[in-house]
């Protein structure tokens, strides 16, 4: 089953469902929820997906096959053309990580490892840190430099060495993670699962938390919170408050949840397959909004929200 593939029957699925599906809409004190989202562009990629700010404030994303850095006014750049980029994150250098799907997305076990995880450098210089893992797709970098790199289309959340090399099994057992985030003071860490098996393209709308007992020791997952049926929870990121942010694919909304009191608030709505979210970051990006990918329609948009990033790596 190839990526392609399952797009397609992704988008089928959000065409059906999107129109009839609720949510928990509210307003708070701090800001009036939800928020209307403002293109930054719209019509110039058919599918956009990861999106991360680098040191040096680039808003860079994976679209269309191709890592580019979008700017300020909307405009765009090609930095490297790629077999099949999805999640991407900073290393804390001038350097970005990409999840990249290899020839085959899916299908039986034993899965074929080829997909990779790569560093593109600023100019575009492109090098592989891993090919241990069948289907990578999001990547999330720890506090020595490490990284987490989950496997949508399996059950395993992947530990790889700073500069590469072997990846090792660090979370077994929990269907289709994808999104990752850790907990303000690093005791959890925050899953979201797309999928409800293994290998299918069933939704879930399944929110995890994972008590860390050390940076290498998980413990076994909790449920933090479930999202409205078709859900098909993608990207986490998380605010300077510590509340957890969730794009739910498939009926195109974006969920706030505070660990505390996990009770779901709808931040947006009406952005049909939205993907990933970062906190904005650099010059003439607002550092109190949300930007977000679009799986169906390549659009990337803003969210403003008045509130910060946790703080990044």
């Amino acid at each position: 089953m190839n990526r392609l593939r399952r797009i397609i029957g992704i988008a089928w699925l959000s065409a059906t469902v999107l129109s009839g599906c609720g949510g928990g809409d509210s307003e708070e004190a701090e800001i009036s929820l939800p928020v209307a989202a403002r293109p930054l562009i719209e019509g110039v990629f058919k599918s956009s997906e990861g999106i991360a700010f680098d040191s040096k404030g680039r808003l860079l994303v994976t679209a269309d096959k191709a890592l580019w850095e979008i700017k300020p006014e909307g405009t765009t750049n090609k930095i490297v053309s790629l077999k099949g980029p999805i999640g991407i994150a900073h290393d804390g250098s001038g350097s970005i990580l990409v999840a990249e799907s290899g020839d085959t997305f899916g299908g039986p076990e034993p899965r074929a490892k080829d997909g990779a995880v790569l560093r593109v450098s600023e100019e575009g210089a492109v090098s592989t840190l891993t090919t241990d893992i069948p289907d990578p797709n999001f990547i999330l970098v720890r506090k020595d430099g490490s990284l987490l790199v989950s496997d949508d289309m399996g059950d395993v959340i992947y530990s790889v060495p700073k500069d590469g090399g072997t990846a090792s099994v660090f979370l077994k057992g929990l269907a289709a993670p994808n999104g990752m985030v850790f907990s303000l003071d690093a005791s959890e860490l925050f899953v979201a699962q797309s999928f409800s098996e293994a290998g299918s393209l069933a939704p879930d709308s399944r929110v995890w938390r994972v008590p860390m007992a050390s940076s290498d020791s998980p413990g076994a997952p909790a449920l933090l919170a479930k999202l409205p049926d078709l859900a098909t929870n993608d990207g986490l990121a998380m605010d300077e408050k510590g509340r957890v942010y969730v794009a739910a694919n498939i009926i195109g909304k974006i969920y706030r949840i505070d660990p505390k009191s996990p009770d779901p608030v709808v931040v947006a709505s009406g952005i049909q397959g939205v993907a990933s979210l970062a906190f904005g970051r650099g010059k003439g990006f607002s550092e109190t909004s949300l930007f977000v990918t679009q799986l169906f329609g390549g659009g990337v948009y803003e969210l403003p929200l008045g509130v910060k990033s946790a703080s990044i790596p």
